[in-house]
C-alpha cells in the first residue's frame, strides 16, 4: 500500500480527508523536450541547514542560455554548450533558475524546521518525525499530508507488527534527512529530495534487526509501510487503475496516480536492494 505527495505552501485544509495506505514513495517527470516550459505532469539528499536559499534568476539568451538539462555560457566569440544527464534548471515567471535541492531552515510552513521552497516541487519536514509529525509536499494544485505509521510482516489477510514509528530525531545533509531507529534498533527511515523524485528508504541494517516471523499462513511474506495521506477534497486517486473512494482501506503492487487538474503524481510500488 502507498502513498505521499502534495503541493503549495499552504497546511493542508481541515476538511481533506486523511487516507491508510502502504508503501514507498516517487514523484518523477515526463520526459520533455530543451527549452520547453515544464508541463504539469509530475509522476513523483541534505546540504548544511542555511538561512536561506540564493539562487538568481537568470534571463533566457545572452551570455546565460538555459534549458532544463543544459547550459551555455559565452566568453568573446567562443560558447561552450554543457549537457547533464540530470534535470538542473526549472523556469520561474518565465525566467530559468537553477535547481537547489538543500534543504533550508527558512521559509518553511509554520510548524515545519527545514524546507525546500522553490523548484519544481516543494517540500517541509519536521526534527522529529512520528505520526503527529507529517512532512507536506507540494506541486502544482496538489497539496499533500504524509506520516508514517508503522512497519509490519503481511502474508495472505495475516499482519504482524514489527514497530510503530517512534519519536526520532532527523540527521540532516545536504538533500537528505535520516530519521535514525524510527521502527526500531537499526531501522531507519530516510528521506531524498531529488530534481524530480522525492524519495524515502527503510533502511534496515541488519537483517538479525527484524523479529522472526510468526505468521502462519502463506509462502510469501512482505514488509508494509503503512501510512497517512492528507488528500485535497478535490484530487481524484487512481489504485489499479480505478478511482479510490478515500475511505476503503486497500492495497496493490502498481502505481498509485493522484491527479489534480493538470497534475500528476505517481506513487510506483517499493522494491528492495541488498545494501550487500
Amino acid at each position: 500500500e502507498q502513498d505521499d505527495e502534495l503541493s503549495i505552501v499552504v497546511p493542508t485544509p481541515s476538511s481533506d480527508k486523511e487516507e491508510n495506505m502502504t508503501q514507498d514513495q516517487e514523484i518523477q517527470e515526463e520526459p520533455q523536450e530543451l527549452q520547453e516550459e515544464p508541463s504539469n505532469d509530475l509522476l513523483a539528499n541534505l546540504r548544511p541547514l542555511l538561512p536561506g536559499p540564493k539562487n538568481p534568476l537568470e534571463p533566457l539568451g545572452g551570455n546565460g542560455e538555459k534549458g532544463e538539462n543544459w547550459e551555455k555560457t559565452c566568453q568573446g566569440g567562443t560558447c561552450a554548450h554543457t549537457i547533464y544527464n540530470y534535470a538542473k534548471h526549472y523556469q520561474k515567471n518565465g525566467l530559468w533558475q537553477n535547481i537547489d535541492e538543500s534543504f533550508y531552515s527558512s521559509g518553511c510552513q509554520t510548524g515545519h524546521d527545514f524546507c525546500v521552497i522553490d523548484n519544481l516541487y516543494q517540500v517541509h519536514m519536521k526534527s522529529y518525525l512520528d505520526a503527529a509529525a507529517p512532512l507536506t509536499l507540494a506541486y502544482g494544485n496538489l497539496n499533500l499530508g504524509f506520516s508514517p505509521l508503522k512497519l509490519s510482516y503481511r502474508s495472505n489477510d495475516q499482519q504482524q507488527l514489527i514497530a510503530a514509528i517512534r519519536h526520532s530525531p532527523s540527521q540532516v545533509n545536504t538533500h537528505r534527512a535520516v530519521y535514525p531507529q524510527a521502527f526500531g534498533t537499526g531501522i531507519d527511515m530516510q528521506f531524498h529530495y531529488l530534481p524530480k523524485t522525492f524519495k524515502e528508504d527503510i533502511i534496515i541494517k541488519q537483517k538479525e534487526n527484524l523479529p522472526l516471523i510468526n505468521i502462519t499462513t502463506g509462502t510469501d511474506t512482505t514488509l508494509d509501510l503503512e501510512f497517512q495521506m492528507q488528500l485535497p477534497s478535490l484530487a481524484t486517486v487512481f489504485v489499479n487503475n480505478q478511482p479510490w473512494d478515500k475511505q476503503t482501506r486497500t492495497a496493490t503492487q502498481g502505481n498509485i496516480i493522484i491527479t489534480q487538474g493538470a497534475t500528476k503524481l505517481s506513487l510506483p510500488p517499493p522494491f528492495a536492494l541488498d545494501a550487500k
